[in-house]
């Protein structure tokens, strides 16, 4: 499990396009942010779904369709099964530099992303 921050902080920047998104998602957008590691990233298993279904009071299938929403939207990224970057220039909790490290790596995998669809098309 990845060490835990001692805050979160949201860049307006990154959530100015946050009205877009429908309203379900931005209570999971918080909980993956609050629950996030140094690297930004959150284990999110069915155990946690259901804790984050719990705590803002809806089914922990929702949670797994807006986890989605948020990814489709930019919000989150998913390394792997259950395992979510959260976009840093969205939210992070870590220091000023330590941002800067980890917005190169979102724009890195973006780009391997980009660069994986356009070789499948």
């Amino acid at each position: 499990m990845p060490e835990l921050g001692g805050f979160v902080k949201f860049f307006n920047v990154g959530l100015r396009d946050s009205h877009k998104l429908p309203r379900a998602s931005l209570p999971i957008l918080h909980e993956a942010a609050i629950r996030m590691g140094k690297d930004n990233c959150v284990y999110i298993d069915g155990r946690v779904r259901k804790s984050i279904a719990e705590s803002i009071g809806v089914s922990d299938s929702q949670v797994a369709i807006q986890l989605g929403v948020l990814v489709k939207h930019g919000m989150l990224y998913r390394v792997g099964r259950g395992y979510y970057m959260v976009n840093p220039y969205v939210a992070s909790g870590v220091a000023g530099h330590v941002v800067s490290a980890l917005r190169r790596k979102w724009s890195e995998l973006l780009r391997v992303d980009l660069h994986e669809v356009a070789i499948n098309e």
